[in-house]
């Protein structure tokens, strides 16, 4: 697989990482820019070592060559102004997120929640950048070493393929494996579209939406610690992933036990996954669950890895993820 963040022309990857953490698609030559504990409360260093440090510009598509180029008024192209490298095509009442922008707005945010930013970057050449900040103290057991840890992650676009989103989730240490806490009655998701402009009246309502961070990730540890109770067979389990997998349309087959999705998540629920030994997760709802997530976060095959991580934050792969949450919670 290819980087999960952007890569320079001068091999410089564009991603910032607190020191000490973990980041999982790290390898030679692809590797983040760290940062000390004062320098990720240092915007100017965390908008540089994050590859942010460009601004989005935008121009009316031309068309035709010489004294016979023409304008198609109707669109516009985004690009990067650092080095031209376009970015997207958009109607006029496109409104642009700057990097700079997301970051304030993101670091105001965090800081009203007890946060700290741990990582952001870019994916896709600068099409859409992050941040992910860590809840101080939002740390939990929902069994004997299975521990989960809470986190909020701003996201956009520069091409219209995502909104800005700041959603809340939560990451299991032991496998690394992430979900939403979606528990909420508004769930653990705020976003605003690309026609509407971020004032502080925007920010200001998700700083006040995202105040119950605390206790949504309370209700999320509660539920799960329900999850990890509650005992199912591998028949059972079967039953569910095969009925997973058709309402979320990612199985056709008649036999869907044949499908490499089914197979790869049995396995995983039948031992094979990180921290399938532990009591909560061994033949319970809880594994049955981190088995789905563990398969969409690590196994599912992807042309690269900022597809991969656009899909298990966002895409298809979130949504299953999600669903099967949901789904084993109405069988407690």
């Amino acid at each position: 697989m290819g980087a999960i963040a952007s890569v320079r022309k001068n091999g410089r990857v564009e991603m910032a990482a607190l020191e000490g953490i973990k980041v999982w698609w790290e390898k030679d030559g692809q590797r983040p820019q760290r940062l000390t504990a004062a320098d990720a409360v240092d915007l100017d260093k965390v908008q540089v070592a994050a590859g942010m440090d460009f601004q989005i510009g935008r121009s009316r598509v031309r068309y035709g060559e010489g004294a016979g180029q023409l304008t198609w008024d109707d669109h516009h192209v985004l690009f990067r102004k650092d080095t031209k490298a376009p970015l997207g095509i958009v109607s006029p009442a496109y409104m642009i997120a700057q990097p700079r922008q997301i970051l304030e707005m993101f670091s105001d945010i965090v800081g009203q929640a007890g946060a700290r930013i741990e990582t952001a970057g870019t994916m896709y050449g600068g099409r859409q950048f992050w941040a992910l900040a860590s809840i101080d103290g939002a740390e939990a057991a929902i069994g004997q070493g299975d521990i989960a840890r809470a986190y909020l992650l701003a996201v956009t676009s520069a091409d219209g393929s995502l909104k800005t989103t700041l959603t809340e989730t939560v990451t299991c240490v032991v496998c690394e494996n992430t979900m939403q806490m979606a528990l909420g009655e508004k769930g653990a998701r705020i976003v605003v579209g690309h026609r509407s402009e971020l004032t502080p009246e925007r920010v200001n309502q998700m700083k006040l939406r995202l105040a119950e961070t605390g206790k949504n990730f309370k209700a999320y540890i509660e539920a799960s610690k329900s999850l990890a109770k509650a005992k199912v067979t591998s028949l059972d389990a079967a039953a569910f992933v095969e009925e997973l997998l058709r309402e979320q349309k990612l199985a056709f087959a008649e036999d869907i036990t044949k499908a490499k999705g089914f197979q790869s998540i049995m396995a995983l629920f039948d031992g094979a996954q990180l921290g399938g030994n532990l009591k909560g997760r061994d033949h319970t709802l809880w594994g049955l669950v981190n088995a789905v997530t563990e398969h969409v976060d690590h196994h599912v095959e992807a042309k690269n890895e900022s597809i991969a991580l656009s899909s298990m934050w966002f895409g298809r792969g979130d949504a299953l993820k999600s669903a099967a949450f949901a789904k084993a919670l109405a069988l407690v």
